[in-house]
């Protein structure tokens, strides 16, 4: 599939591509929905360059991605990871659509899809075995109060550089996620990068109510308790610059399998 891509955008390694998924769709008939995963995943291995966004695409190829047998080896394994996501979401949707009068219950039924067996007994409490589901919370018509939920800068940022990884500097992170299309420096003008003001991050925090302070001191902050990194990146024309890299440990804490750690009031982390 992907070499099938590379070769209707001719894509090349070293050469900067335009992949437009219509274009694409109607020349092959590849899928964008099938495409744009495993492009996402290859850029994720740093085989190649890949930015998604509502304005466009723009695709680098690696070396890498240049071996069909070892595009094909890439495929494979996602057609599998795709297969088994399919088979969970599907679990998911038939635990929603459980109704009382069809001898189930939910407890039970959780136990045997982690158990992989069917031999659970019925909870006797939920509202599908319960002998009375009067006063159980599974009620369509309640809702609970709560307030308003505020805006993580720091989920924000590991956002940002996550879909821009060891592409941009602070500076740029920073007013791409604000908003902030160019500032004014020792009187000087310094404009935000084309390519940042095309993010779908571009603007993000924009009327949050999260002040410039707050996140620069955020995106500090998870670079010294290292879910972010500062990585040296070489310019194309010679010399290098600071870029901000995702670590794994923020890939993680993005992803909700570990904790952030504790934000203050000035917006800085500890």
């Amino acid at each position: 599939m992907i070499a099938a891509l590379f070769d209707s955008i001719h894509a090349a390694q070293d050469r900067q591509a335009t992949y437009q998924a219509v274009s694409v769709y109607r020349e092959t008939g590849l899928d964008p929905r099938r495409i744009d995963p495993l492009l996402v995943r290859l850029a994720g291995r740093d085989l190649l360059l890949y930015r998604s966004y509502s304005r466009g695409v723009t695709l680098q190829m690696e070396a890498g991605v240049t071996d069909k047998v070892n595009l094909q080896a890439i495929e494979q394994r996602f057609a599998a990871r795709y297969e088994r996501f399919e088979e969970r979401l599907q679990k998911m949707l038939e635990y929603i659509h459980l109704r009382s009068g069809q001898s189930r219950c939910r407890s039970a039924y959780l136990v045997n899809y982690l158990t992989g067996e069917t031999s659970a007994t019925p909870c006797g409490k939920c509202d599908l075995c319960s002998p009375t589901n009067e006063n159980l919370p599974w009620r369509p018509d309640l809702f609970i109060a709560a307030e308003p939920l505020r805006i993580d800068p720091r989920m924000v940022i590991l956002g940002a550089v996550k879909d821009h990884n060891y592409i941009f500097g602070k500076w740029t992170i920073e007013k791409m996620v604000l908003g902030i299309p160019q500032t004014t420096f020792q009187g000087k003008e310094r404009k935000l990068s084309r390519s940042a003001r095309a993010s779908d991050h571009y603007g993000e925090l924009e009327g949050s109510g999260v002040k410039p302070d707050h996140v620069k001191r955020a995106l500090d902050g998870l670079i010294q308790v290292g879910y972010l990194q500062i990585v040296e990146r070489s310019f194309s024309t010679g010399g290098t610059y600071p870029a901000v890299k995702i670590t794994q440990k923020g890939r993680d804490a993005l992803a909700g399998g570990i904790d952030l750690p504790v934000l203050q009031e000035s917006g800085s982390v500890v």
